[in-house]
């Protein structure tokens, strides 16, 4: 099922700080410190109580489901609030693939009195399974303040889109974090049919929180990655 179209659930929570000031340390900064460190992704949950991970490899082991290589970002025990409807349990989490995140799609898992009744999933292939890094930090470094600009946040209609400026992260620490995505998501690519093939690339961002621009490891192609808010 094209997860495109698929009528999943799933919470997003964005945090942004507001014209970048939250992620600088010196506004007055007058040259790039070239702070930039890497952040393994663990695939532990960011969101989730121990009890609503307890919950989840409950309902995953009654149904014969695996948990290996998915990181559980959301848990509602049942959607309905009216009690004559069955029990509905909805599960959110990120895919990893050969142990590193996709970025930009989350896996979606139904439950209905728990028993698996649904599942939106992501099934493109990784063009290689080469998971190392092929980009240096200077190089990601630069490329985020060559591109973060592009990473514009939309608000709704009545505001304004909220641009970010290199200028507001020359003093700040940023993290580098290698995983997938869709290879459709590159800029311009019609190349590429959504859901079938993965790419490498490292995420970087301003201490693993927005603004944040991708690089493709192969052969460094930059972009910034915007925000929509509805």
């Amino acid at each position: 099922m094209n997860r495109k179209t698929a009528p999943y659930y799933y919470l997003l929570v964005a945090v942004l700080y507001v014209f970048g000031v939250a992620c600088t340390k010196h506004q007055n900064s007058i040259s790039d410190n070239g702070c930039i460190s890497r952040l393994v992704a663990k695939t532990i949950s960011p969101t989730l109580s121990s009890s609503q991970i307890d919950s989840i490899n409950i309902l995953f082991s009654n149904n014969n489901m695996s948990t290996a290589q998915l990181q559980f970002l959301y848990f509602t025990p049942n959607v309905y609030s009216d009690t004559t409807k069955p029990t509905q349990s909805q599960v959110i989490a990120n895919l990893f693939i050969n142990g590193l995140p996709m970025f930009g799609n989350n896996e979606a898992f139904i439950f209905n009195n728990g028993i698996f009744d649904t599942a939106y999933l992501y099934n493109g292939i990784p063009q290689t399974n080469d998971t190392t890094g092929h980009q240096s930090f200077s190089y990601l470094r630069t490329a985020f303040m060559n591109h973060v600009s592009e990473s514009i946040t939309y608000m709704p209609l009545q505001i304004p889109p909220f641009i970010p400026s290199p200028k507001n992260y020359i003093d700040s620490c940023l993290t580098a974090t290698l995983g997938y995505v869709d290879a459709s998501s590159i800029p311009g690519n019609q190349n590429d049919i959504w859901g079938s093939t993965l790419i490498k690339v490292w995420s970087v961002s301003c201490n693993n929180h927005y603004p944040s621009i991708l690089v493709k490891d192969d052969n460094g192609l930059a972009w910034g990655v915007p925000v929509y808010i509805p």
